[in-house]
């Protein structure tokens, strides 16, 4: 999310200011699992104070000194997405029951890169501006959506298809049952 936080139109008024409004919808994502980023570049007071409410956490919220530092910001995230679109580009040349699967173990080694460049850098986890942790906490966080999706057996059976694995063991049913 990311605003000057100043209403520029009234909302709805039949379900309270456009603040209240806003914070509703903040809430929303959040109970929904969805990680809110807030960046308040610029912003009155006011504005400031709902888009630290919106964040997710503390160190969620970014305000930038400057135009500079908030290309830097933009840039970074965007360099951690342009990963993930690579390690997707890479997955989608093996085949499906293996893409999923083979994604996110490329967006967790990714993440590791980032943190080896945060801990190289000495950046501070807690910093006002995006870090090499947040880059690595963005890319485990699509691994974690990315995970959602892979079907184990699938790839199990895939391997064993291919002389990789060992079939699972069955286990025989107990005499007398």
């Amino acid at each position: 999310l990311m605003t000057d936080g100043e209403f520029n139109t009234v909302g709805d008024n039949d379900n309270g200011s456009s603040t209240w409004q806003a914070k509703q919808l903040c809430d929303e994502a959040k109970d929904a699992g969805i990680v809110v980023y807030s960046v308040a570049f610029q912003a009155p007071s006011a504005g400031e104070a709902v888009l630290q409410y919106c964040a997710s956490a503390s160190d969620k919220f970014f305000k930038p000194q400057d135009g500079q530092q908030l290309a830097q910001d933009v840039q970074r995230l965007l360099t951690a997405v342009g990963v993930a679109a690579v390690g997707l580009f890479l997955a989608s040349g093996v085949e499906p029951p293996f893409v999923a699967a083979l994604l996110r173990e490329l967006l967790v080694f990714a993440s590791l890169g980032f943190v080896a460049a945060a801990v190289f850098r000495r950046e501070d986890a807690r910093a006002a501006q995006v870090t090499a942790w947040d880059q690595a906490a963005l890319l485990l966080l699509i691994s974690l959506i990315v995970g959602l999706f892979v079907d184990q057996a699938a790839v199990q059976q895939a391997l064993v298809d291919r002389g990789l694995a060992e079939a699972p063991a069955t286990t025989a049913p107990l005499a007398g049952n």
